[in-house]
C-alpha cells in the first residue's frame, strides 16, 4: 500500500487496474463437527503482473487474513467448525482487497458429522450404517467400536455414552461390542441353552458288551436264587419257587437232581443220587472255595435223603474243619443251620453270624438270621449300630419286626447324640407299620439333634406337634420346615407356643408374622395377641436395614401406620429403594451393578443363586450384570426385578430428619427435575449439597446447576449465583441457556469468564448490547491491540445497531476488510464523537487509494487529513489522483478541490495537478487576471514541452493562446489496454501518440483549409485499429492577430491566385527562422517540411 501511494505521489498512474481473477467463483466447503477444512485460492490478474493485497473474513471461523504480492498467488482458506453442530451452514464472503481492485468471493460452509472409516477407507456414515458394517464385519466393527472418536462420531445421548464407558471398563472386546448391540436391541441375544434331562440309560441286552451282560445276568440268577431261597427259608410253602430258581440257575447234574429228589421225595431219585455220590471223595488239600462248597453241599444232600445221625455227625466236623482251615463263608453256616446245628444253639449261631460280620461278610442270610434270632431273643436288641440297623430294615421289610422291637429301637434310637440316614429310615418305617407316639418323638429328636428341617421333614414335625409331643425346639423345627403355601394351614397351637416365647430365625418369624398380618381380617384374634410382637419385630428390622420379600411385606403394610416412624429415618432408605432381581443366564454371574444416569457411581451387590436385592432410587437407572471374569453383561442377561416396597414417600421425610443417604438425595433430585417443580430454599439446599459433593454425573450435575442458576438469579442471590456459574461447562448446556448465563456473567461483571466462554463458544446469540459492554471491557481494561477476533465482534456489533466510542475506534483502527465499510466507520465514529488518530485517517485514505475506490467519498476524511495530517505524500498522491481522474473525465472537479489541487499544484508544480488546474480553468466562463497569467504561463510552458491536451483549445477567445494550441487538429486517446499507442494518417505512414499523462495519449497537426486527413489509431493489435476518424482542416480567424499559422494558410490561397503575393509571403516565411522549429511538434513529419 505504501508503495501504491508513493507511485501515485510521483505521477504513476494507470487509467484502468488490470482485472483480478480468481480460480473459484464461490468457495464450497465441508467441515466435520470440531474439525478444520482447508481450500486453496489463487488470486491473479487478466494481464500476468503482479498482485499485491491482503484477505479477510468478518466471520470468526475462518483464518483468512493472507497478504500477496505475487503474479500468481496461492492463498488457502481455512476454516474450523468450533462450536457448530452438524446441520448448520455458514454463509458469507471473503473480501479480497488488492491494487487491482476489491473483490469478494462469496462462501458457503457445511457443518457436517464427523464419520470413521473402514479398512478400505469408506466412510461408515452414522450409527445405524455401523450396526448394518458390525453385522456383516463384526471383527472391523471392533476396531472402529475402540477407536478415540467412536463416541463423538456416532453416540449422541449422554445414556448411551455411559452404557459404552461401562461395557468396554473390563469386557474383552468382542463382547463389550456385542453386549452394546444387544443393549440397544441392535442385535439379537443368543437364548439361553435349555438344560438337558439326562437321558435313562438303555438296558438293552443287545447293546451291552458280552462279557459285561454275563456278568449281569448271572448277578441277576443268583440274587432271584437267594431271594427264592430266603422266602422258601421264612415260608416253605414256597418250595415250587426255589426248585424253579434253582433249575434256572444250575444246569441239571447229579447234585441238583439229588437235590431236587429229595425235596419231591423221589425214592429213585435218592438212590442214584447216594450211588453217585458214594464215589465222591473229598477234595485235596489247597482246593477252592468252590471245589469245598460243592463237595460240602453233596454231603449236605446225602445228609438230607439218609436221616442218618452219624452222617449228621460227620457233616457237622467237616464243615467246621473246612471254617477252620479258612474256608470261611455264609454257605457253610447256611448248610450248617439247615441241617439242624444251631437247633439247641442259637447264640452259637448268633455268634457266628457276627463272626461272618466282623470278617467282612455281607449277605442276606445274615440279616435273615439275626433277624430271626432278635425275633427269638429280643433282649440282644440293646445297640443301634450298622448292623443292628441293617438287620431291623430287613426284618421290617419281611415283616420280622414285633412292636416290642419297635419299642425298643425307639429307646435306643432316642438315646443317639446323632442321626443316621439309616436310622431314620428305620424309625420312619417302624412308624408306618405300628404308629407308635414313641417312635415319632425318637424320629423328631433325631431330626432336631441333626438340625434337618425343610418341606422333607415337614411330615414328621408337623405329626409331633399334633400329637402335642413335649420335644425342645419341636414347634421352632416346624415352622423351619414350613414351605411358602404351607403357613395357610397352621396348627392352632403354634399359635399358642409362640405367645410367649418366640425364638423363632428372623426369616421364619417374619413369614410367620406376615402370615398372621395377611389373615388379620379373618383371624382377629390371632393378630390382636400378636400386634405388639409384630410391632416390635418391624421396627427392629427396619432399625437394622434388614429387607427380604417378607419383611418388604410388612414394611408396606405396617410401617405408614406407625406414629414413631421418624426414629428409622436413617434405615428407611436401606429398604425404601430395594428392589429383588432374579437372573436367568448360563453365564456365571457374581454381582449386580446398579448405576443411576443422576449419579453417585456404580453399586455393586452380591449374586446369590440368581438373586440379588439392589437400590434403585430414580428412574433413570441402568443394570450390569458381572461374571466371574469381570465381564460386564447389560442386554445378553435376562432378567426379572421387583420392587420390593412401595415407600417412596417416606424419602422426603428421611431427608428432613437428617438421613444422610445419597440414594434419598438422588430420589428427591431426580422427583424435582421430573416434575418440573419450582424449588424453594429446602430444594436448593438439597441440590447444592448434592452439586458440591460431586457424585453426579455430569448431564445431572449441569440439570442442577441450571435448576440453582434460576433459583438463586430470581431470589437475588448473587454470591451463591456467582458459585454455580463458575461451575457450570458450558459444554453441557444448550446454546439458548448458554447465551442466557453469559448475560448474567456479564451483568455481574464476570469479564474475564465472560470473555473465555463468550470466546470459547462463540456466543453471538446473547444480547447484543451485553456483549458490546463485555468487548468494551475487554478493550479498555486491556488496552487491546489488533486481534482479528476482536476486530470480527466489533464488525457484528456494529451490524446489529450496538456500538460505542471504544468499538467505533477499533474499527476505525485495525479493521481489515471492505474499504466502504471503513469509511462507513469512520463517519460513524466522528458522528460519535471518537477521536480519530492520523494513522486511522492514513489507513483509509491508503486503502482508498490502493483500491482504486471512488475517491470523492473520500472528501470528509481526506479534508480532514488535508489540514493537519503529517504525511503530505498521502495528501499529494491523493489529490493527483483526483486530477488524473478528472483528466480522464472520471469525475467532475468541485471547488473545494480545485482550491486544494490549486494550492498543491502552485507549491509542488506537479504536472498532473498543474493540467487539473488548466483543465478546470478552461471550463470557466471568466478567469481573474492572475488566474489568466498563471493560464498563459501554463500553456506555454505545455506548449513548449510537446504536451497538448483537448481542453486546452478552450482557452481560444478567453485569453491568448499559443498558436499551436489555436489552430491545432487534436486527436486525444486514453488507453484502457496494455501496450503502445500508434497513430495511422491516411494509410501512409504509422507514428507513436505523444504520452502526456500515463495512459493518456494525444496527436496534433496543422491542417490547411479544406485539407482532411484520415487515421487510425492501433493499441497492442496492429491489426485491429481501437478508433478511426478524419481530420478537416479549418478557415484561419482573420480577426486573430497575425500568426505563423495564418501566413501559411494565406500563402496557400495566394500561390493558385496571386504569385506575386505568393513570392512576398516565402520572403516574410524565411526571415521567421524559427517557424519550422514550431510547426515540427504540431504535425508528421512530410507535412512540418
Amino acid at each position: 500500500m505504501k508503495e501504491k501511494i508513493l507511485s501515485l505521489a510521483q505521477g504513476k498512474f494507470r487509467y484502468q487496474q488490470p482485472k483480478l481473477q480468481l480460480s473459484l467463483e464461490r468457495l464450497i466447503l465441508q467441515v466435520e463437527e470440531g474439525g478444520e477444512s482447508s481450500e486453496q485460492l489463487v488470486i491473479s490478474n487478466e494481464e500476468g503482473t503482479k498482485v499485491k493485497g491482503f484477505g479477510a473474513s468478518e466471520d470468526i471461523h475462518f483464518d483468512f487474513f493472507p497478504v500477496f504480492d505475487g503474479e500468481e498467488n496461492h492463498v488457502t482458506v481455512r476454516v474450523k467448525a468450533g462450536n457448530r453442530k452438524a446441520g448448520e451452514v455458514l454463509t458469507g464472503v471473503l473480501y479480497l482487497v488488492t491494487d487491482c481492485g476489491e473483490q469478494t468471493l462469496p462462501y458457503e460452509v457445511r457443518i457436517v458429522k464427523s464419520y470413521l472409516k473402514d479398512s478400505l477407507g469408506r466412510s461408515i456414515s452414522g450409527y445405524p450404517e455401523f450396526v448394518r458394517y458390525a453385522k456383516e464385519n463384526f471383527d472391523q466393527a471392533v476396531l472402529l467400536f475402540y477407536h478415540r472418536q467412536f463416541l463423538d462420531c456416532y453416540l449422541e445421548t449422554l445414556e448411551d455414552k455411559r452404557l459404552y464407558r461401562h461395557l468396554t471398563k473390563k469386557n474383552s472386546k468382542k463382547q463389550a461390542l456385542k453386549e452394546f448391540l444387544v443393549t440397544r436391541g441392535d442385535m439379537e441375544k443368543e437364548p439361553v441353552p435349555e438344560e438337558k434331562t439326562p437321558e435313562a440309560p438303555k438296558t438293552e441286552t443287545a447293546e451291552i458288551k458280552k462279557p459285561a451282560g454275563k456278568r449281569f445276568q448271572e448277578k441277576k440268577q443268583w440274587k432271584r436264587l437267594i431271594t427264592a431261597h430266603l422266602h422258601y427259608i421264612m415260608n416253605s410253602s414256597r418250595r415250587d419257587q426255589w426248585i424253579e430258581a434253582l433249575r434256572t440257575c444250575f444246569p441239571m447234574d447229579y447234585v441238583l437232581e439229588g437235590y431236587l429228589a429229595y425235596l419231591k421225595k423221589d425214592e429213585d431219585g435218592k438212590q442214584k443220587y447216594l450211588n453217585l455220590a458214594a464215589g465222591v471223595t473229598e477234595p485235596e488239600e489247597g482246593a477252592s472255595m468252590e471245589q469245598v462248597l460243592r463237595y460240602l453241599i453233596t454231603q449236605y444232600i446225602k445228609c438230607k435223603i439218609t436221616k442218618n445221625e452219624l452222617d449228621k455227625d460227620e457233616f457237622y466236623s467237616e464243615v467246621r474243619q473246612y471254617q477252620s482251615d479258612g474256608y470261611q463263608h455264609i454257605f457253610c453256616t447256611v448248610l450248617l443251620e439247615r441241617m439242624g446245628y444251631y437247633q439247641e444253639n442259637v447264640m452259637g449261631l448268633w455268634e457266628d453270624l457276627n463272626q461272618l460280620w466282623a470278617d467282612g461278610c455281607y449277605s442276606p442270610y445274615l440279616y435273615l438270621y439275626q433277624a430271626m434270632i432278635l425275633l427269638q431273643e429280643p433282649d440282644l436288641l440293646v445297640r443301634l449300630d450298622p448292623q443292628t440297623v441293617g438287620i431291623c430294615r430287613f426284618a421290617l421289610r419281611y415283616d420280622l419286626l414285633t412292636e416290642n422291637e419297635v419299642l425298643a429301637i425307639s429307646f435306643l434310637a432316642a438315646k443317639k447324640k446323632k442321626e443316621t440316614p439309616a436310622i431314620l429310615a428305620l424309625l420312619m418305617g417302624c412308624y408306618k407299620k405300628f404308629y407308635t407316639t414313641d417312635t415319632l418323638h425318637s424320629i423328631c429328636a433325631l431330626l432336631i439333634r441333626g438340625e434337618k428341617q425343610g418341606p422333607q421333614y415337614l411330615k414328621w414335625f408337623e405329626l409331633g406337634v399334633k400329637h402335642h409331643l413335649r420335644l425342645t425346639e419341636l414347634y421352632e423345627y416346624y415352622m423351619y420346615s414350613l414351605g411358602e403355601e404351607d403357613f395357610s394351614n397352621l396348627d392352632p397351637a403354634v399359635y399358642s407356643y409362640f405367645e410367649y416365647e418366640n425364638h423363632l430365625r428372623d426369616s421364619v418369624k417374619a413369614k410367620f408374622f406376615r402370615h398372621i398380618v395377611e389373615n388379620r381380617e379373618t383371624h382377629p384374634q390371632e393378630y390382636a395377641v400378636y400386634e405388639t410382637a409384630i410391632h416390635d419385630y418391624v421396627i427392629k428390622q427396619a432399625e437394622n436395614g434388614k429387607i427380604n420379600v417378607t419383611l418388604a411385606y410388612l414394611y408396606n403394610e405396617l410401617l405408614p401406620k406407625e406414629e414413631d416412624i421418624t426414629q428409622l429415618a436413617d434405615k428407611l432408605p436401606e429398604f425404601i429403594f430395594a428392589h429383588r432381581i432374579v437372573c436367568r443366564t448360563d453365564k456365571t454371574i457374581v454381582r449386580v451393578a446398579v448405576v443411576h444416569d443422576e449419579g453417585g457411581g456404580e453399586q455393586n451387590y452380591r449374586m446369590q443363586d440368581g438373586e440379588a436385592v439392589v437400590h434403585i432410587a430414580t428412574p433413570n437407572y441402568r443394570i450390569y450384570f458381572v461374571d466371574d471374569n469381570g465381564y460386564y453383561h447389560a442386554g445378553t442377561v435376562d432378567y426379572e426385578i421387583e420392587k420390593m416396597c412401595h415407600l417412596d414417600d417416606f424419602a422426603e421425610m428421611c431427608y428432613q430428619y437428617g438421613a444422610d443417604s445419597l440414594l434419598v438425595k438422588l430420589h428427591l433430585f431426580s422427583k424435582i427435575l421430573m416434575e418440573h417443580m419450582e424449588i424453594s430454599t429446602k430444594e436448593a439446599i438439597l441440590i447444592h449439597e448434592l452439586v458440591r459433593s460431586d457424585v453426579l454425573g455430569v448431564e445431572y450435575q449441569h440439570k442442577g446447576l441450571l435448576t440453582l442458576y434460576d433459583y438463586y438469579k430470581s431470589i437475588g442471590e448473587d454470591a451463591l449465583l456467582e458459585e454455580v456459574i463458575r461451575d457450570i461447562d458450558f459444554h453441557y448446556i444448550s446454546r439458548e441457556r448458554q447465551a442466557g448465563i453469559l448475560q448474567t456473567m456479564i451483568q455481574y461483571q464476570m469479564n474475564e469468564d465472560a470473555l473465555g466462554v463468550f470466546r470459547k463458544y462463540e456466543l453471538t446469540e446473547c444480547t447484543p448490547k451485553l456483549i458490546l459492554l463485555l468487548i468494551t471491557w475487554v478493550l479498555e481494561e486491556k488496552q487491546q491491540k489488533f486481534d482479528p477476533y476482536y476486530m470480527r465482534i466489533c464488525d457484528f456489533l456494529y451490524d446489529k445497531g450496538e456500538k460505542n466510542k471504544v468499538t467505533l475506534s477499533y474499527l476505525v483502527n485495525y479493521y481489515m476488510g471492505d474499504t466502504k465499510k471503513l469509511l462507513e466507520f469512520y463517519r460513524a465514529a466522528e458522528k460519535g464523537g471518537v477521536e480519530i488518530r492520523d494513522g486511522a485517517l492514513e489507513r483509509l485514505l491508503g486503502q482508498a487509494l490502493f483500491t482504486g475506490a471512488e475517491l470523492p467519498a473520500f472528501e470528509e476524511p481526506f479534508e480532514e487529513y488535508y489540514e493537519y495530517g503529517d504525511n503530505r505524500t498521502l495528501v499529494k498522491a491523493y489529490l493527483a489522483e483526483i486530477s488524473y481522474e478528472y483528466l480522464t473525465g472520471r469525475l467532475t472537479l468541485t471547488v473545494e478541490w480545485k482550491n486544494r489541487i490549486a494550492k498543491e499544484g502552485l507549491a509542488t508544480q506537479n504536472p498532473v495537478l498543474v493540467l487539473a488546474m488548466l483543465k478546470y480553468f478552461s471550463a470557466q466562463e471568466t478567469l481573474t487576471a492572475n488566474e489568466c497569467e498563471w493560464t498563459r504561463f501554463q500553456l506555454a510552458e505545455c506548449v513548449a514541452k510537446g504536451q497538448y491536451l483537448a481542453f486546452m483549445k478552450d482557452f481560444k477567445g478567453k485569453m491568448e493562446v499559443p498558436f499551436e494550441i489555436e489552430n491545432a487538429q487534436m486527436i486525444e486517446w486514453i488507453a484502457a489496454g496494455k501496450g503502445d499507442v500508434y497513430i495511422e494518417i491516411n494509410k501512409e505512414k504509422l507514428v507513436p501518440m505523444r504520452k502526456i499523462l500515463p495512459d493518456v495519449y494525444c496527436f496534433a497537426t496543422i491542417l490547411f483549409t479544406g485539407e482532411t486527413c484520415e487515421y487510425r489509431i492501433f493499441q497492442g493489435d496492429m491489426n485491429v485499429p481501437v478508433k478511426t476518424g478524419e481530420l478537416v482542416g479549418g478557415e484561419a480567424d482573420p480577426s486573430a492577430e497575425p500568426s505563423f499559422y495564418r501566413l501559411l494558410q494565406e500563402m496557400s490561397k495566394a500561390k493558385e491566385n496571386d504569385a506575386a503575393q505568393y513570392d512576398r509571403m516565402l520572403r516574410q516565411l524565411k526571415e521567421q527562422k524559427n517557424g519550422g522549429a514550431l510547426l515540427q511538434p504540431l504535425s508528421w513529419e512530410g507535412e512540418a517540411k
